[in-house]
């Protein structure tokens, strides 16, 4: 079975104390970031803010990993194939 990639909006944090961020995952690894101003509701511009604002070494894991092996990603629940997020992730 493949390795399924997860990505997630998220808001951290209770009453006047929230961020806004993600989680991005794997089978194998997982990150969050908090440090967008505002949540990102479309799920292909979560995915296209993280590609070009926030690779650090497990979202190019995560990223590199999608490319190699063409796999499509689930973003807020919503399966997206690999042919809906090529042109994003640079393939």
């Amino acid at each position: 079975m493949a390795n399924k990639t997860i990505l997630k909006s998220q808001t951290f944090g209770k009453g006047d104390e929230k961020t806004f961020g993600y989680t991005f995952e794997d089978e194998y690894a997982s990150c969050f970031n908090d440090f967008f101003e505002a949540p990102i509701e479309d799920d292909l511009e979560l995915l296209k803010e993280i590609v070009e604002n926030y690779m650090d070494e497990v979202e190019t894991d995560l990223i590199n990993n999608l490319i190699e092996n063409e796999l499509g990603i689930e973003i807020n629940g919503t399966w997206y194939d690999y042919e809906e997020i090529a042109e994003i992730i640079g393939e």
